[in-house]
């Protein structure tokens, strides 16, 4: 996939994404936050989210804010959006998967 900073393009090699949900009663809004970085031919970009989570079927679909935090790249920070989708199929994590999105802009030193 492709990686867009500052109108300089990269390759991302490797993502991590670290996800925390917070799990509410029925009928109320569950919430998570987030850990990500992102490795590109160019460098690295660092960042973390948080928002709110629902549950339907075997999906938790996330959204919120996004904060670019850093990393070798640039050093720039910023805000944005995030989502994701996370498949929980059988019990354990062994087949459960997620994609992910993020983006920023008012990127600043």
């Amino acid at each position: 996939d492709g990686v867009v900073m500052s109108g300089i393009p990269a390759i991302a090699t490797l993502s991590t994404l670290g996800v925390t949900l917070e799990h509410k009663a029925e009928g109320l809004p569950s919430r998570f936050t987030a850990n990500w970085s992102l490795s590109t031919t160019n460098g690295t970009i660092e960042g973390s989210a948080s928002g709110e989570a629902r549950f339907r079927g075997n999906l938790w679909h996330l959204n919120g804010i996004s904060s670019v935090t850093g990393g070798s790249w640039t050093g720039l920070t910023g805000q944005g959006g995030f989502i994701a989708t996370l498949e929980v199929n059988s019990s354990g994590l062994r087949d459960d998967s997620i994609e992910w999105n993020v983006d920023a802009t008012g990127l600043s030193k």
